[in-house]
């Protein structure tokens, strides 16, 4: 049977320096472990932080489509800064508890939210 007009099969491949969603592995640069203030790179993916004391990790210049996850493995609140006059949810920052993990999307410029 045709396929009805106007679809088209598209596959779900998103990759990203290092990251194939079609493999199992991450490659190592993409992963990081901080345990103290740390500005995140584009080249960033999964941020882990592990700190009994607070500290802030700061997202860089919001650029549409950019995507990180934020993980808190420690019992010290993260706070997420934006740079410059960007804003996460309305806000200048964000803070992380212990256990959470909010993925921060920039969906259009100068912004992030949480999703």
């Amino acid at each position: 049977m045709p396929e009805p007009k106007g679809t088209a099969k598209v596959g779900l491949v998103q990759k990203r320096a290092g990251y194939d969603l079609c493999k199992t592995s991450l490659a190592t640069t993409n992963v990081i472990i901080k345990t103290s203030a740390y500005p995140i790179t584009v080249n960033d993916y999964i941020i882990i932080c592990n700190s009994s004391t607070p500290f802030t990790v700061t997202l860089p210049a919001a650029a549409l489509g950019l995507l990180y996850i934020i993980k808190n493995i420690g019992s010290g609140v993260v706070t997420i800064a934006c740079d410059g006059a960007d804003t996460i949810d309305t806000l200048p920052t964000q803070e992380v508890d212990q256990y959470a993990c909010p993925q921060v999307f920039c969906y259009v410029a100068n912004k992030w939210i949480i999703i």
